[in-house]
């Protein structure tokens, strides 16, 4: 897989900082690692000026090339555990998922009203997030170290209860070493 990065040539040394972090910390191995499902298919990434902010579309990454690089490598790691979350590990596809999903129809975020569905799949993202992060040594898993970014995302409630089993199932089940 590779990252085709099309920015504007003001970005453009940015954009080979950001390539060269992407061959040094390789998101898709990584996460590869953390969720046994390999990527294979490539990504775009453009800039767009979302702030701290990042969203993808297709295979396509948005997110501020006026951000730090490790920062904009954080967005890589988010959006993509986003789609191997859908593609590859596909959870809404599973029948006792889509069944649990209707039961908590009702289930809103506290601040976004986002449903359930959106709750857990992006707390699932940050947790990915979290992952890859660890395997770097750029933020270790200590819920203090987190719980800003599951309440940016509006998330902290799901996960803060995830947080827990996801430290453990990482602790235990993933090489702790640095890359």
């Amino acid at each position: 897989m590779k990252y085709k990065i099309k920015v504007a040539t003001q970005y453009q040394g940015t954009a080979k900082s950001l390539e060269k972090y992407l061959q040094k910390y390789p998101p898709a191995e990584i996460l590869e690692e953390i969720t046994g499902c390999q990527w294979d298919k490539d990504i775009e990434i453009e800039h767009k000026n979302l702030g701290e902010a990042a969203n993808f579309s297709g295979y396509k990454f948005f997110f501020s090339f006026r951000q730090p690089v490790d920062y904009m490598w954080i967005c890589v790691c988010h959006e993509l555990a986003h789609l191997i979350l859908r593609e590859k590990i596909q959870w809404k596809k599973n029948n006792r998922t889509s069944e649990f999903l209707k039961l908590v129809k009702s289930y809103r975020t506290p601040v976004m009203k986002n449903n359930f569905a959106y709750a857990y799949e992006q707390t699932m993202a940050i947790l990915l997030q979290a992952g890859c992060e660890k395997k770097i040594e750029r933020r270790p898993l200590h819920w203090s170290a987190w719980e800003k970014t599951f309440l940016a995302m509006d998330v902290a409630e799901l996960g803060k209860r995830l947080w827990p089993q996801f430290k453990k199932f990482f602790n235990t089940n993933i090489d702790g070493r640095g890359y």
